[in-house]
């Protein structure tokens, strides 16, 4: 019996010795690189502009914006000269029951920060003054009750299928963040 606990004890010890050397050395961790590239799904070759139908008066080109209030020089958050591009890498302290960011299970930290970078509000406010600044919306209007609110959308404004957006496109989510079944 002590013979075999003797051999297996330097067995042992071999095995583990062989292990630790083994694993000394170099790193055979390869690091994955993320292609960070934009990929292009754009199916419409729609031309930059306003539509040339429409007049300067109702937001074609040439709009002058005759009683509305546009900004265009504004603050920026952050270091103007930082360098583009690179990757982020974050902690995410939930898992997201679903990545839509309106309805059932949509409250989460990670969701609301991708509806602030992939969705463009019509307006913004400056990081500083807290006044409005132009977002999807180069101009507006807000009457003296403050009861209606007119937005010229940026006629350069496009989604990622190159197709215009349009005014229905915004009621269209209006109507779909105010819906009671959602």
């Amino acid at each position: 019996m002590v013979k075999f606990k003797k051999s297996f004890y330097t067995l042992f010890i071999f095995a583990f010795s062989i292990t630790l050397l083994s694993s000394c050395g170099k790193s055979s961790k390869q690091t994955k690189s993320l292609n960070t590239n934009p990929v292009s799904i754009k199916q419409f070759d729609t031309p930059a502009g306003a539509d040339p139908s429409v007049s300067s008066e109702q937001g074609g080109n040439g709009f002058k914006g005759d009683g509305w209030q546009t900004v265009t020089d504004y603050n920026i958050s952050g270091d103007p000269k930082a360098v583009k591009g690179g990757n982020i890498v974050m902690s995410v302290n939930e898992f997201p029951a679903t990545l839509r960011i309106i309805g059932k299970d949509a409250n989460t930290t990670l969701n609301f920060m991708m509806e602030n970078m992939i969705y463009e509000r019509l307006l913004n406010l400056d990081p500083v003054t807290q006044d409005y600044i132009s977002g999807l919306a180069t101009h507006w209007k807000i009457s003296d009750d403050k009861m209606k609110f007119t937005f010229r959308i940026n006629p350069n404004a496009r989604w990622a299928d190159g197709k215009p957006v349009t005014s229905e496109d915004v009621i269209a989510t209006w109507k779909l963040s105010i819906d009671p079944g959602i």
